[in-house]
């Protein structure tokens, strides 16, 4: 019997990397509608959960977020399209991430895995609970200073995984030495707030050692006053960091706060989000607070963003939602809410017209009032809300669930004929597609709508495979790129893969 042998390199190299002579061909194969097609998108479908996003202050149009599993993929014009940048970061997955406000090149993302889990493999569930435990060799801090093409591991150090802000990094502008800014704070939830300054080389723990943080927030008018929102309540400083004093009188006792957002033209306001307690204001710079949620649904709220351009403009996102009330906008500083507005369709997800499941996160544009991104299958809006356009191409990171019945599943974007059993079909933890004509196999796909492959940029590379499937009377190979939590898979990742057709 004959026997055809094909051998990849799974190092990772970056979309846009030209092959030489020889080597396997690769490129994003992101799924897309045909009505999407007609309008020109290359594609996205931007399936998996997202946990963060940031705009470059000094750089609008330079764009970052993290994802679940694939880490962080980079945008150079303000969400058009995207590109996998993650080379480096070894954790699953990246939930903070934030530019140095002076240099966009410069990045700080939060590398995690799974949950956390104890010596009996309970699931650890809570800042309080971290004691003792030695977390993942791969979660932390990471930074970039090649605008996310390459990454490095600065300082080990845990958080849980959750969808709250996750603003984690926080910068002293005044420490800026033409080149970066030299002081920089960072959350955990097991060593507390960290800060560094030294441009992230060293990092020392200044309190709040287990305590769940969600947010940490410089005011852009007084470098020294801060505010750390945590599960278990707000936290103010006005000396840099040297001391706290938790704040917030009135607030629901026990609510944890989730979300945080300043104004960036007057200290003294600011937001929380509470969870099932709603939104809540304060306007004494958070000594005292009062409801700020007329017109708001009764839901699970976890995300606040505003924008630093006209602080009238607010968002807010809940978590566990299925409507078009998952995201709400004001446009008078909290005083009224609404539904967002018009939403253009996108690929996939578990309802059609509006987010999805989880609160991924709403990020303000630093320059242009009315213009914000919003995560859940990433849309752009350009009005303060009343309408959201697709913004996802080159964002191909939908994850699958295994089932032998694929063409029943409502959450798929893909499904493959593995070589051993070319009659049955099957669903696999894709992370991004890729597409090669050389080899002998074929990719299948299938969707609620009619599939563009759509043509992308050239890799030599995938990020980790996770499986690959054909047959022999074809010369293509699908293959997914992301993240795998394991250490001994993530070292094959790293190594060869050898794929055979008997």
């Amino acid at each position: 019997m004959r026997k055809a042998m094909l051998v990849l390199s799974l190092s990772m190299l970056g979309p846009g990397h030209r092959t030489t002579a020889g080597e396997t061909q690769w490129r994003y194969m992101p799924l897309r509608t045909a009505a999407q097609k007609a309008k020109g998108y290359p594609g996205g479908e931007t399936g998996q959960m997202f946990f963060c996003g940031a705009f470059s202050p000094s750089s609008p149009d330079y764009v970052a977020i993290g994802v679940d599993t694939a880490q962080t993929y980079i945008s150079v014009n303000g969400g058009k399209s995207w590109q996998m940048r993650s080379r480096g970061i070894l954790s699953n997955g990246v939930q903070s991430v934030a530019f140095d406000p002076r240099n966009k090149d410069i990045l700080f993302a939060f590398g995690l895995n799974a949950f956390p889990r104890t010596p009996a493999r309970k699931i650890i569930r809570t800042a309080e609970g971290l004691r003792g435990s030695k977390g993942h060799p791969f979660g932390g801090i990471y930074r970039s200073v090649d605008c996310g093409r390459s990454w490095k591991l600065m300082f080990r150090a845990m958080v849980l995984r959750d969808q709250a802000q996750n603003q984690y990094f926080a910068f002293d502008p005044d420490s800026f030495d033409g080149t970066r800014c030299r002081t920089i704070y960072a959350a955990s939830h097991n060593k507390g707030l960290l800060k560094s300054t030294d441009g992230g080389e060293t990092w020392e723990s200044l309190g709040l050692e287990y305590k769940h943080i969600n947010a940490v927030l410089i005011h852009p008018k007084n470098n020294r006053l801060f505010f750390i929102a945590t599960h278990e309540g707000l936290y103010r400083s006005d000396d840099a960091g040297a001391t706290f004093c938790i704040i917030g009188r009135g607030l629901p006792a026990g609510a944890p706060v989730s979300g945080l957002v300043l104004n960036a033209k007057n200290e003294n306001v600011l937001y929380v989000a509470l969870h099932k307690a709603g939104v809540w204001w304060s306007t004494d710079g958070g000594h005292t607070f009062t409801p700020r949620g007329n017109g708001l649904e009764k839901h699970e709220w976890r995300r606040l963003a505003i924008s630093p351009v006209n602080p009238n403009i607010l968002y807010v996102q809940a978590q566990r939602v299925t409507s078009n009330t998952s995201v709400q906008c004001s446009r008078d500083g909290g005083e009224t809410w609404h539904p967002i507005g018009k939403w253009e369709p996108h690929m996939i997800g578990n309802h059609p017209q509006y987010g999805g499941y989880f609160a991924e996160g709403i990020i303000a544009h630093p320059t242009e009032a009315e213009t914000a991104l919003i995560l859940s299958r990433i849309h752009k809006t350009t009005d303060a809300g009343r309408s959201w356009q697709h913004s996802a191409d080159g964002v191909s990171g939908c994850r699958l669930r295994p089932s032998p019945f694929a063409r029943t599943r409502r959450r798929r974007s893909s499904f493959s004929t593995p070589i051993t059993a070319p009659r049955s079909r099957m669903t696999t933890a894709i992370h991004s597609p890729g597409l090669t004509r050389c080899g002998n196999f074929i990719p299948c796909l299938a969707a609620r709508e009619p599939l563009t492959p759509c043509p992308g940029a050239n890799a030599s590379s995938l990020r980790s495979a996770v499986g690959l499937a054909g047959n022999s009377s074809s010369a293509r190979i699908t293959a997914p790129l992301g993240g795998l939590s394991s250490l001994k898979n993530r070292t094959m990742a790293a190594s060869l893969f050898t794929v055979r057709n008997q």
